[in-house]
């Protein structure tokens, strides 16, 4: 389900040979049981970066859910080192109608906007 408002994400930017790209894309939806999710890619792979999403009027009250990241942007799984890209909890900071989350370089974050 779409939500009527457009997510906007305003930051810096990540510089890399000579191209300004966004430093982090956000999308928000609903699923099918009603609940308020967030996806947040921060593509900058040596900086974390704060992101503070504008939630006023929804009523959100926790955000929380698990973050995706590596020690470099090629890390993989293998037999002998199952897991050095797992899953890690994350949760947002929510305070007057704004959740504040924190993310790491090289990054995919999915959270539960929850009330």
């Amino acid at each position: 389900m779409a939500l009527r408002s457009i997510l906007h994400v305003q930051e810096p930017g990540y510089q890399h040979d000579g191209m300004t790209l966004p430093g982090v894309d956000a999308v928000a939806f609903r699923d099918t049981a009603g609940a308020l999710w967030l996806a947040l890619v921060n593509l900058d792979p040596h900086e974390a970066r704060e992101v503070a999403i504008d939630v006023a009027g929804l009523d959100v009250r926790s955000a929380a859910g698990e973050v995706l990241t590596g020690p470099n942007v090629n890390s993989l799984n293998t037999f002998a080192a199952p897991a050095t890209v797992a899953p890690a909890p994350i949760a947002g900071r929510v305070s007057g109608g704004t959740v504040t989350v924190d993310l790491p370089g090289k990054s995919v974050a999915v959270l539960s906007l929850s009330r």
